[in-house]
Parts: structure tokens; C-alpha cells; sequence
């Protein structure tokens, strides 16, 4: 996929929804997860405000619909930007990584 594409799709509603859906499920195992895993707090701080605001949901899943696109070969790879099993695994991976959740948290 070329990276205009790339951009394309990263854009279109029903990209961003599926990813919107993706952040909405992984919300409340966030909150209830051991306060001792990694990134604990920043990963609580992240989806709180995603929970709070519809707007804020919003652009946190654009913003990792982006990053996933522009560093995940299967998801690039694919017309439709991978199955939802692809966003969920590689969600899990983006709030697993400091610098993602440090940016995501500026942004």
C-alpha cells in the first residue's frame, strides 16, 4: 500500500470507527488492570480522557489508526486496514510502548 493510500485510509469514518471500537473495548480493562503493570498510569491517564470525551475518543483513535498503519506491514498490506483481531492486537502493542503513550498524551 502506497503511503498516500496509507494516509487515505487512515482517514475514512469507517477506519477510524473500527478503531474508535477497538479503544472503547480495551477502556475497561485498562482501568481494572494491576496498578503494577507497566505504563499503569500513563495507560489509565490515556484512555480516561478517551472515555470522557467522544471528541477526545476521536482523535486518540485517528491518531493510533495512523501510527498503526505507518508501522504495521499487515495492516498497510491491507485494502481494508486489516480484521479486527489486526487493530485489536497491534492496540495492544501501540499502548504497550512508552514513547506512543508519552506522544498520544501531548498530542
Amino acid at each position: 500500500m502506497s503511503l498516500l493510500t496509507i494516509g487515505q485510509l487512515s482517514k475514512t469514518t469507517t477506519y477510524i470507527d473500527r478503531w474508535e471500537g477497538a479503544v472503547i473495548k480495551v477502556i475497561a480493562a485498562i482501568l481494572n488492570e494491576n496498578p503494577s503493570t507497566q505504563y499503569h498510569a500513563k495507560r489509565v491517564a490515556l484512555v480516561t480522557i478517551a472515555r470522557d470525551s467522544q471528541t477526545e475518543l476521536t482523535k486518540i483513535a485517528g491518531n493510533l489508526a495512523r501510527y498503526a498503519l505507518a508501522e504495521n506491514a499487515a495492516l498497510a498490506a491491507s485494502e481494508t486496514g486489516g480484521t479486527d483481531g489486526d487493530i485489536e492486537y497491534v492496540l495492544a502493542s501501540l499502548l504497550s510502548i512508552e514513547t506512543y503513550l508519552d506522544l498520544l498524551l501531548t498530542i
